[in-house]
């Protein structure tokens, strides 16, 4: 778990647009996680960790002035590893928790889910999701 941020891109117009700030953001010698997720065919959303933000924000906001760029922070990161384990399943069990999640997605391994979650939930969300896995 860590202090991550999810930046929440709106429309971007192009994502030649992503890659640039992405390059930009690589020049800047940070090696900080940062994971670009579509929430729908138009929608980018970035998760890095907290302290990264401002800087992202910052590029996002030069490439495209007219995009609305949120980002919320106090975040946590859980990760799951486990094979069979499928998306929807973290979504119910996080629901009947009431944990919110704002970024549920597959890592590089098809055996892994990354989770984005309050901070203050991120501990209870380990423990349930755990629990899913090993009963």
């Amino acid at each position: 778990m860590k202090n991550v941020a999810v930046i929440d891109l709106g429309e971007m117009p192009r994502l030649n647009s992503i890659a640039s700030m992405l390059q930009q953001f690589g020049s800047t010698n940070m090696e900080d996680l940062v994971i670009v997720t579509r929430a729908s065919r138009n929608d980018i959303s970035l998760v890095t960790v907290e302290r990264c933000a401002e800087i992202l924000v910052e590029y996002a906001k030069r490439l495209a002035a007219d995009v609305k760029v949120e980002a919320k922070r106090r975040l946590g990161l859980v990760a799951i590893v486990g094979g069979g384990l499928e998306i929807p399943q973290v979504y119910r069990v996080l629901e009947k928790e009431k944990i919110a999640s704002h970024a549920v997605l597959k890592a590089g391994s098809e055996r892994s889910i990354l989770v984005v979650v309050d901070l203050n939930d991120a501990e209870l969300a380990t423990r349930t999701l755990h629990d899913m896995l090993l009963p």
